[in-house]
């Protein structure tokens, strides 16, 4: 299922170590889940939290820019060390990601990140990976879910390209949250292809 969401926390109350909590406003994206009666969450250990092999991705249309894109947003992270990992990456074309960091562990982070492209348009887009192991699910590592974040702004040698907060957003919004949009990774199979002289993956 696709985890990222608008989420207002009510109810949760901060979670079980006070993370749960809209980080301006009065919402954030999450990627977490809180406790539920459904099939998939009736043998977690803990929750609110995320899960074992978890492969979640919010990504941006394509955005233009001129000169220097910078990327900043909010952020707090939650998750296994070392094994379950926040990436932010860009799209160099074709969907061909590129990281630009990771982050794992606890951390409340301030971002801005700047990149010098040569491409004229780019798709930006986080992405959390959890090992099979280790998680809420199975109760061996206890947290408040993957990450959460909010007040995202893009600009570039223009100035504001779009900012968001998802405060107009209902909680538990899913799918398309304006310029971005929630989802998995692709299933197996989705990668095969045929080519010669392959440089690169």
């Amino acid at each position: 299922d696709t985890f990222f969401h608008v989420d207002d926390f009510a109810g949760l109350g901060g979670g079980d170590f006070g993370r749960l909590v809209a980080l301006e406003g009065t919402k954030s994206l999450w990627c977490g889940t809180p406790p539920g009666s459904d099939f998939y969450m009736c043998s977690w250990f803990n929750a609110p939290g995320y899960g074992n092999s978890w492969n979640q991705i919010c990504y941006s249309d394509a955005i233009p820019f001129t000169g220097i894109l910078t990327w900043s947003f909010s952020a707090v992270i939650d998750s296994e060390p070392d094994w379950d990992f926040t990436l932010i990456e860009y799209d160099a074309g074709d969907n061909n990601w590129v990281e630009i960091t990771r982050y794992d562990g606890v951390d409340t982070l301030a971002v801005s990140e700047q990149l010098l492209l040569s491409q004229a348009a780019t798709k930006l887009r986080y992405h959390f990976i959890a090992d099979g192991a280790w998680s809420d699910q199975d109760g061996l590592y206890d947290t408040d879910g993957a990450c959460i974040i909010d007040e995202i702004s893009i600009t570039d040698a223009g100035g504001l390209i779009d900012y968001e907060d998802f405060e107009s957003f209902a909680s538990g919004a899913q799918g398309t949250l304006g310029i971005w949009h929630t989802t998995i990774e692709d299933a197996f199979g989705a990668y095969a292809g045929l080519a010669n002289n392959l440089v690169d993956k």
